[in-house]
């Protein structure tokens, strides 16, 4: 009786309660979907089975690893919420997508049969990425944490800290007058043309280069225990997020902040108290409640009214509330990109052709252009993110689904492993990168700025690392 005790109150038995956690979420789902579904047949609970085994299985190798594969809990938990969790809601409320897709493409969400179809492709790719897992999973296992994590020390950690929080200060306005004054990266408006690629360079400067360094200067202030130099570089992050989602009208900033601060903990770069916790928790909650405001905001900037009058008629203007501001959930849940895009593409009838996929790729737009303008036939300035799965599909068809999970699960097993392995002073924030870039492919899928978004990223981390390594030989060389 004590060892069965010990057993329950231990870790040995997460795994079991994982796995069936993902069971229950399946067949919780299955049940309720039935009566929904007209004649779903064998092949919808055979489907249902094996993602519910494979997920289970996939989940119980990942539990008994701990952290070591963090970047294979992320590809588990995208495919559930933005893939299956998506699926039951739409079969319950096929109107819940609406809101992002022109009105042509509503119909395809009320035919269950395209469901079912999404649904099937779907499971292809979550039972070939789980299978994928647990074949990789035991070749490529890693230490979480490793020696180079703990390079810094803290005197040198806290002069770090510190300087970085005044070159972040001095650039966070700068960058933001630049993309204001430019209109660098303005969702719905044209940017002013720059020479010499100075366009580009604004963009990933705002978007990644200043973040890698807050994520950065957070580290430090980890490392050398400062509080108020955590403080800090928390106030900067969420200031500059809400600055960019005002400058640039693009909501995805909002999110941004919090999931990079979430990502950091994870990797161990932060360490969160309770207090910082609850301030965290109530920042995103008041983000989702402001993305449907926003939505108001970015239409009224759009259409030509200064930034000042569009942020009062969002908020005070009358009944002229955005529609959706009661239900921010579903709202940011169809915002980010996932089985919906599928739905949708599939209800266009899109010509798959494997000999097409590169010329797609290697296009000005890329495939968020080729599916925005040739599978939906939209000419708006905005582009459509394709998903991982809905672009996988485009580009080759059942066979592009398998390969790209399989990729995906090589990608969180054998990649995630060699970030680990690099001997870097911010290792923790080159993990946050890599947790990003991931998430973006996992939800958007390849869109055309992917490649620059890594280059990107990769500058940023050793441009940090340069900054780590020579405030350490500084503080050696003091006499």
């Amino acid at each position: 009786m004590k060892r069965i005790v010990n057993f329950l109150a231990g870790q040995e038995i997460r795994p079991y309660l994982y796995s069936m956690s993902v069971v229950l979420f399946f067949g919780a789902g299955y049940l309720s979907s039935l009566a929904m579904l007209p004649g779903p047949g064998i092949s919808y609970s055979l489907a249902t089975l094996a993602a519910a085994i494979a997920g289970a299985a996939a989940v119980n190798e990942l539990a008994r690893n701990g952290k070591d594969l963090l970047a294979a809990w992320l590809a588990l938990i995208i495919m559930l919420v933005f893939g299956y969790f998506k699926f039951y809601l739409l079969l319950y409320s096929p109107l819940s997508a609406n809101l992002v897709f022109p009105a042509y493409i509503w119909p395809a969400f009320a035919q269950k049969e395209l469901l079912l179809c999404g649904f099937f492709l779907y499971t292809l790719a979550f039972v070939s990425l789980c299978s994928g897992l647990l074949l990789f999973s035991r070749f490529f296992s890693c230490a979480f944490l490793s020696k180079s994590e703990h390079a810094v020390a803290g005197g040198q950690a806290a002069a770090t800290s510190k300087r970085l929080l005044i070159l972040i200060t001095l650039l966070v306005p700068a960058c933001l007058y630049a993309v204001h004054k430019f209109k660098i990266g303005v969702s719905g408006m044209p940017s002013v043309y720059l020479p010499m690629r100075l366009s580009g360079v604004l963009y990933y400067s705002q978007t990644i280069l200043l973040p890698g360094l807050m994520l950065s200067q957070l580290y430090a202030a980890t490392v050398s225990e400062k509080e108020w130099q955590v403080k800090a570089g928390l106030l900067l992050l969420v200031l500059w997020a809400y600055a960019d989602a005002l400058l640039r009208t693009t909501r995805s900033s909002l999110l941004l902040a919090p999931l990079l601060i979430v990502f950091l903990s994870l990797t161990g770069g932060l360490k969160v108290k309770p207090k910082q916790a609850a301030l965290i928790a109530f920042l995103a909650f008041a983000a989702l409640c402001l993305l449907p405001f926003l939505s108001k905001y970015r239409e009224l900037r759009i259409a030509g009214f200064d930034v000042l009058h569009s942020l009062y008629s969002s908020f005070f203007g009358g009944n002229k509330y955005p529609v959706n501001m009661f239900n921010p959930l579903s709202f940011v849940l169809f915002r980010i990109p996932g089985f919906e895009i599928l739905v949708a593409a599939l209800g266009t009838g899109p010509d798959i052709d494997v000999t097409r996929a590169w010329g797609i790729l290697a296009s000005r737009g890329g495939l968020a252009e080729y599916l925005t303008r040739s599978i939906f036939g939209i000419k708006y300035i905005h582009s459509f993110a394709p998903s991982f799965v809905a672009g996988s599909y485009l580009l080759g068809g059942y066979p592009g689904v398998l390969t790209a999970s399989v990729l995906a699960s090589l990608a969180v097993t054998l990649g995630w492993r060699g970030v680990n392995l690099l001997d870097l002073r911010v290792l923790p924030v080159a993990r946050v990168f890599f947790l990003l870039l991931f998430f973006w492919v996992m939800t958007e899928g390849l869109t055309g700025i992917l490649f620059k978004q890594v280059a990107a990223a990769f500058i940023t981390i050793v441009i940090c690392e340069v900054f780590f390594r020579a405030a350490a030989k500084g503080e050696r060389n003091i006499p």
